[in-house]
């Protein structure tokens, strides 16, 4: 019988000295992934590692409709770590003079913005409706944002509008000169001839009017 009450009274102070020290008191908290500076999250330094609300600094973070998720960690004694996964937003369009964005799911991910963060292209000219918690646009514009995904970041970024005229498929840079896709097939074929002429600097050149690639055999630079 004494040995069981000196295993609970080891146990005690053990548990004692985890909730209780100062040793465990939270004295950092660390957000990676998260491009916003200075989000106000509850402050839970000076908490206890080991009982501290972490799922209310999650759902603070996940108000953020571009967020999809918050993983933590803990790292002991006394530092937390929010690693924040974005919902990867594909596209926008301008509803109402507000921007709607959604994911390359069609998923609507935020509404009502009245600027275009993370850059994103914003489709013009082309029909779509709501289904639910979704946008539905047709085969053609879909297709095309899918292949965006090919480009390079930093040239998908610089894509400032995609539009949809009759003609067939151009895209404004925030350079300001067009870029003539043409129809919807072998957009692949096409925007190889675009990455590489983007890797070689050739789409540096301030002077270009616009870039052809409509037929990807004959790609054509017009200064």
């Amino acid at each position: 019988m004494l040995k069981y009450l000196v295993i609970v009274v080891v146990l005690a102070l053990g548990i004692g000295i985890i909730f209780g020290s100062s040793f465990f008191e939270i004295n950092e908290v660390i957000i990676r992934g998260y491009d916003e500076e200075d989000v106000e999250i509850a402050d839970i330094r000076g908490e206890n590692i080991f009982i501290a609300d972490l799922e209310l600094i999650k759902d603070e973070l996940k108000e953020d409709p571009y967020i999809e998720s918050v993983d933590v960690s803990r790292s002991f004694p006394n530092r937390l770590i929010f690693q924040v996964n974005y919902n990867r937003p594909i596209a926008a369009i301008i509803n109402d003079g507000n921007y709607i964005v959604y994911n390359k799911y069609n998923r609507i991910i935020a509404e009502n913005i009245e600027n275009n963060r993370y850059d994103l292209p914003v489709l013009k000219d082309t029909p779509y409706y709501f289904s639910g918690n979704n946008i539905v646009i047709p085969a053609v514009q879909d297709n095309l944002l899918n292949k965006l995904e090919l480009l390079p970041l930093e040239l998908r970024e610089d894509i400032k509008e995609v539009h949809f005229d009759p003609v067939g498929i151009s895209m404004v840079t925030k350079q300001g000169y067009d870029i003539r896709v043409g129809t919807s097939e072998n957009l692949e074929e096409k925007f190889i001839i675009l990455i590489s002429a983007w890797y070689e600097g050739i789409l540096d050149d301030e002077e270009i009017e616009y870039v052809d690639i409509t037929a990807p055999e004959r790609p054509v630079i017009k200064k």
